[in-house]
């Protein structure tokens, strides 16, 4: 297929947008000529990212949501490949989200388009017999942590790190609870409940119990929940009901609220790692449709769930998964807020965690693609025509 000026990138949650803008940013600059379509949320809109669909309609995790949206994931996928199909592009960006990317970019290399997968996947913690669609099916796979290269290139896909953005994005963070209108001296707990719909829906009950419990044994205590703007206009009712003087919800500010938090607790994610490498305290807890947590303890081969576990090798974070009491919870978030030392214990891990992925990338992700699709010849061609 001959060089189109345009580029597909997809994304399905709110951390992948926040990279793929960035990195449409970055080809921008690169390249003014490119021009982006794809799935996108509201970062990749500011950027002027042509909607085929919105990451919403691809927001679904676990075995069961998935096959209850089964139909509507196919049609997606039948509505990207029909808009590709009319609107020629030279390459596919596919931002996390594995599971539905790994659908796409089997069509998409059937139609001789290059296809990025950015983010490698976590087959070396579950899925590893992927592998081989992995290296059959991306003609690049940018790595974000350090010992993935490895991993992947041993098993002949092409993998490269390329820096890890969650670092880059959480060492930019400078605020005090003041600055974002929190008392100092009241005690200030960041709950996360996850970036989708079902998530939220889920978790968001236990983690108002949770609260009630630990404000009866620290009361100056105060909850905040950043929601996304779209899941506070889907799940409304729920919030107006929930909401109450100690425990608020705010649109967004995920890391700016963990930065400043006493203690935090996260639905398991990106964010326990973003949490972490912005030294709070943190506790991890998750819930899923019982079929798929019984499937997920077949397939997963590490005893963590949580980054910061797995990064780390080792249960840095306490981890409450499927069956847990909100008691045992509370109590151990009200550990973090009183103790001094367990709170310094944990964030001494933090920080060797952090060392761990600032380690600098030779090549960046931008140059990568960059190389893969010749835009560097292309810009030189341009600098010439523009003499």
């Amino acid at each position: 297929m001959s060089f189109t000026d345009h580029l597909f990138i997809s994304v399905g949650e709110s951390s992948g947008d926040l990279m793929a803008a960035y990195l449409v940013q970055q080809l921008k600059e690169l390249d003014p000529h490119l021009h982006f379509s794809g799935i996108v949320g509201p970062a990749l809109l500011t950027l002027g990212v042509h909607p085929v669909a919105e990451m919403d309609e691809l927001s679904v995790m676990g075995v069961v949501e998935v096959l209850r949206n089964l139909a509507r994931i196919k049609m997606l996928k039948s509505k990207v490949l029909s808009y590709i199909d009319t609107h020629p592009i030279s390459a596919a960006i596919l931002v996390d989200s594995a599971g539905f990317h790994f659908q796409l970019a089997e069509e998409l290399k059937m139609r001789g388009i290059k296809t990025i997968q950015y983010v490698a996947p976590k087959l070396w913690a579950w899925g590893e017999h992927r592998i081989a669609r992995l290296k059959r099916d991306f003609d690049l796979v940018l790595s974000t942590f350090p010992f993935e290269e490895n991993y992947f290139q041993q098993r002949g896909v092409p993998c490269y790190y390329v820096g890890c953005p969650i670092a880059d994005r959480t060492a930019r963070i400078q605020l005090t609870k003041e600055a974002l209108g929190y008392a100092h001296d009241k005690h200030l707990v960041a709950a996360l409940p996850g970036s989708r719909v079902q998530e939220v829906q889920r978790l968001l009950p236990r983690l108002k119990s949770i609260a009630q419990r630990i404000k009866d044994q620290v009361p100056d205590t105060q909850f905040v929940v950043p929601i996304q703007p779209n899941i506070r206009k889907r799940l409304k009712t729920l919030l107006e009901n929930m909401e109450e003087e100690n425990f608020q919800f705010t649109d967004n500010m995920s890391l700016e609220l963990m930065a400043v938090a006493d203690a935090a607790i996260v639905a398991s994610g990106t964010a326990t790692l973003e949490c972490a490498l912005l030294e709070t305290p943190l506790v991890v807890v998750y819930a899923m449709s019982p079929f798929s947590y019984w499937l997920a303890k077949r397939k997963v081969k590490i005893p963590w769930v949580s980054l910061v576990n797995i990064l780390q090798e080792k249960a840095v974070v306490r981890e409450f998964i499927q069956h847990f009491s909100d008691e045992s919870v509370a109590h151990e978030l009200v550990t973090l807020l009183l103790s001094d030392s367990e709170r310094q214990s944990m964030r001494l891990e933090f920080q060797q965690l952090k060392k761990k992925l600032s380690a600098p990338s030779s090549v960046s992700a931008v140059t990568r693609i960059g190389d893969l699709l010749g835009l560097y010849r292309k810009k030189r061609v341009y600098s010439v025509q523009d003499n």
